[in-house]
């Protein structure tokens, strides 16, 4: 990740359980709030919602089942849309379908997989 600084192990055996991305948007679309894990989720949880059904097994097969505070992790928001960027590049999508499911412009794609940086003008 970012920074350096090492995950919080719930986000560290979500990973381990399911792949990065997957991680990535439980930290994005589900970090900060208390969430019911069951081991036998349902289609229509929170989690399953967000990840889909069969990551949302494999994930309560690790973390059992329960109430469980999901971390945000040791990166900004910001942070968390570059890496899942570069998750999706390496995976051999297009800059299109990477902004659809980063739910980004295709120019925060661009710049992100250039190492770019967005200009902004002299402070006054």
């Amino acid at each position: 990740m970012s920074g350096g600084e090492p995950l919080p192990e719930v986000l560290r055996q979500i990973e381990a359980a399911t792949d990065r991305e997957t991680m990535l948007t439980v930290a994005r679309e589900l970090g900060g709030s208390e969430l019911y894990i069951s081991e036998r989720p349902k289609s229509d949880s929170k989690l399953a919602r967000a990840v889909g059904l069969e990551a949302a097994r494999a994930i309560g097969k690790v973390l059992g089942r329960g109430v469980l505070k999901i971390p945000l992790g040791p990166m900004s928001d910001r942070a968390i849309k570059r890496e899942l960027i570069r998750s999706l590049a390496a995976q051999g999508l297009s800059n299109a379908e990477i902004a659809r499911r980063a739910h980004c412009d295709a120019t925060t794609v661009r710049r992100t997989l250039s190492g770019e940086t967005r200009r902004r003008p002299p402070a006054k």
